[in-house]
């Protein structure tokens, strides 16, 4: 982020804490929102710190970090993050799972968070089951074009990533 309007605080949420309590004067946040920045932090590890440190007792931290997207500098891209990583992260924060979900790039596709995040399954049985029959049969079809050796770059996988975010929400945990 750079300085210009309507910008209050630039600041380098890596630093040492003693340096950023000094810089924000020792002010503490009610709601504190991450959102697509975690990414290109070189140190997320010590920027999580410093967020919950800066978070008011009981406060919230709204978080959205991709676990499949694109790489996209602004200046750097580091990392991709799960919601397991995500808890490890921010150890001091309880997450609401209810309060936590998965977007991907298609318009107001929105997910629970499981173990199938971000995945696009190849299943003829997974997606009838579901009663995707036209996404069962579009599996069936992606097998048979496997086996005739048709876009082989594609029907040698089992399932694909879409891109994804994962948006998380939750309450530092009472000291």
């Amino acid at each position: 982020m750079e300085d210009g309007p309507g910008v209050d605080v630039v600041i380098d949420l890596t630093k040492d804490f003693e340096i950023l309590d000094s810089e924000l004067c020792g002010q503490r946040f009610v709601t504190i929102f991450c959102l697509s920045v975690l990414e290109h932090c070189e140190d997320p590890f010590k920027m999580a710190e410093n967020l919950m440190l800066l978070l008011e007792p009981g406060g919230h931290l709204c978080i959205s970090v991709p676990f499949s997207w694109k790489i996209h500098g602004y200046p750097n891209d580091y990392w991709r993050f799960t919601p397991e990583g995500i808890k490890k992260l921010f150890y001091k924060v309880v997450f609401d799972d209810a309060k936590c979900i998965a977007a991907t790039s298609k318009t107001n596709e929105f997910k629970k968070l499981t173990n199938d995040l971000g995945k696009i399954s190849f299943s003829f049985s997974k997606h009838r089951n579901n009663g995707h029959i036209l996404r069962a049969v579009s599996a069936k079809l992606l097998k048979l074009l496997s086996r005739l050796g048709i876009l082989s770059w594609l029907t040698g996988y089992r399932h694909l990533f879409t891109p994804t975010n994962i948006l998380m929400i939750g309450k530092l945990k009472d000291v």
